[in-house]
């Protein structure tokens, strides 16, 4: 596992049970083969073992992450693309609330997530504008990436969760952490995968 430490060691744990988705050009691995099962939801479990509160991208009310399989980067955030389909067309990106997350000292948060990637196409009626096409994650060894950082930026806490700071960006000045690990998905089988920030 490769890790880099700027701050004490952020965990995150990833349990998956095993489970069952149209761009100038096509980006990803394209279809997934039939003949591997896919996987159910992934649960994201991220543990902050350390002294301070850490912080991460929660726009879209799920941790942002990056992961890549055989070296390849999956598209797992679509952004404002539409699903390609009879009705696919350009429209513009209308701007997001950013939020951020914080994970209080030695707590952790969880959260689910549907365990799709995006293939970028072009639409079929109007190849100048991109849509995506949603795959299952299906069997395989995943490498994923998650980072906290030490500070936000503006901001007010949600209503509903204080730990969710609405209108906050990350202060990409402040010190920063990034988790990386590999983990493996199998048919039939659960996946626990841990990432450590620690040397």
């Amino acid at each position: 596992m490769r890790a880099s430490r700027l701050l004490p060691p952020i965990v995150a744990c990833i349990a998956a049970a095993c489970l069952p988705g149209c761009g100038y050009s096509e980006k990803g691995l394209g279809p997934p083969d039939i003949a591997i099962g896919p996987v159910a939801p992934l649960q994201f479990e991220i543990d902050n073992p350390t002294a301070g509160d850490l912080f991460i991208d929660w726009s879209g009310s799920q941790a942002h992450f990056t992961l890549s399989r055989s070296g390849q980067e999956q598209l797992v955030d679509k952004g404002c693309l539409p699903a390609c389909g009879d009705a696919c067309a350009c429209a513009p990106c209308e701007p997001s609330t950013t939020q951020v997350r914080r994970i209080p000292a030695h707590k952790f948060i969880s959260f689910s997530w549907t365990a799709e990637r995006y293939v970028q196409k072009s639409c079929d009626n109007d190849a100048a504008c991109a849509c995506v096409q949603s795959w299952p994650l299906t069997a395989g060894t995943y490498e994923v990436a998650i980072n906290a950082f030490a500070s936000v930026q503006g901001g007010q806490p949600s209503a509903t969760d204080p730990d969710v700071i609405v209108g906050a960006t990350i202060d990409s000045a402040s010190p920063a952490c990034e988790a990386r690990t590999t983990f493996s998905l199998a048919p039939s089988a659960a996946v626990r995968a841990v990432l450590d920030c620690g040397p």
